[in-house]
Formats: structure tokens, sequence, C-alpha cells
């Protein structure tokens, strides 16, 4: 995934988690919000994968998984987004 499809900055995620909607499942959590700066600006991904998932390789991985999929469907995604997508224990 490349640096314009990436949230870095704390201050990014934390708009999207206090401003944001969100949808779960049993494994993982969606978080997103449209960006009012940058409507028609690519969508862009933050990944929080908590120690409670695993161990390192095990977090790095999942991480990896996700990059990728996010990848494959990036062409269906709406822009001007920023999401967070958050991993729970178990996946």
């Amino acid at each position: 995934m490349q640096r314009r499809h990436r949230l870095s900055r704390s201050k990014d995620f934390d708009a999207v988690y206090r401003h944001g909607t969100s949808a779960s499942t049993r494994y993982l959590t969606l978080h997103w919000f449209p960006r009012g700066d940058d409507a028609d600006g690519e969508p862009r991904l933050g990944l929080a994968v908590p120690r409670a998932v695993g161990a390192a390789v095990t977090r790095n991985r999942v991480k990896r998984l996700l990059r990728e999929a996010w990848r494959s469907l990036l062409d269906d995604v709406p822009p001007g987004r920023d999401y967070v997508l958050v991993a729970r224990p178990g996946l």
C-alpha cells in the first residue's frame, strides 16, 4: 500500500475515532470519517492491531493480510474518506 493511502498521524486516527461512524463484526471493526478538506482525494487506511491479537510476528502478518485485502478493494472504495480497521483477538 502506498504512503498516500495510509493514515499515520495520531490526530488523523483520533478524528476518525471521535467523529466517524463504525461497523463491526466478530473479528474486525471499521471506522470511517469523510474528510472535509479533500472530498475527492484518495481514501486512506489506518490499521490498529492490538497485542491481544498475538505476538509481534502474528500482528505483522495480520497487518500485511489486511493491507493486501485493502489494496484489492481500493477501486471500489469511495474517495475522500479516512478509514481505520481494528482487528480483534481471534482473527
